[in-house]
């Protein structure tokens, strides 16, 4: 594979987290397809801990686990910005402000 692939170890050697998954099981996990998972790793959101020939990329539990939580927190954010969810604010009722300009004050902060 790619520059990112030859700097890996390979995942016998991996010393850090077991189990490592490798791509096939990762797509599954992410409820991706395996070609997502790769595009992932050269975009560098997902970092791969190892990598062979026949298993492909393998990571950790933890990044998956971080994969999951970003793309969750970006799904709320979307629907925040959609107004799906209407946020703490717009489920507050609106203050009531006095308003400053009045017929015996009609220009604010002017003093005749």
């Amino acid at each position: 594979m790619g520059h990112i692939a030859d700097s890996l170890p390979h995942p016998n050697d991996w010393e850090g987290e077991k189990p490592l998954y490798s791509a096939a099981e990762a797509a599954v996990f992410l409820g991706v397809k395996p070609l997502t998972i790769t595009n992932r790793v050269y975009r560098r959101t997902l970092t791969p801990a190892a990598w062979s020939k026949d298993t492909g990329y393998c990571f950790t539990r933890a990044t998956l686990d971080h994969a999951l939580y970003r793309a969750e927190k970006a799904r709320r954010q979307k629907r925040e910005y959609r107004h799906i969810i209407p946020n703490k604010e717009q489920l507050t009722p609106p203050r009531l402000k006095r308003s400053s300009i009045d017929w015996n004050n009609p220009y604010e902060g002017k003093k005749n």
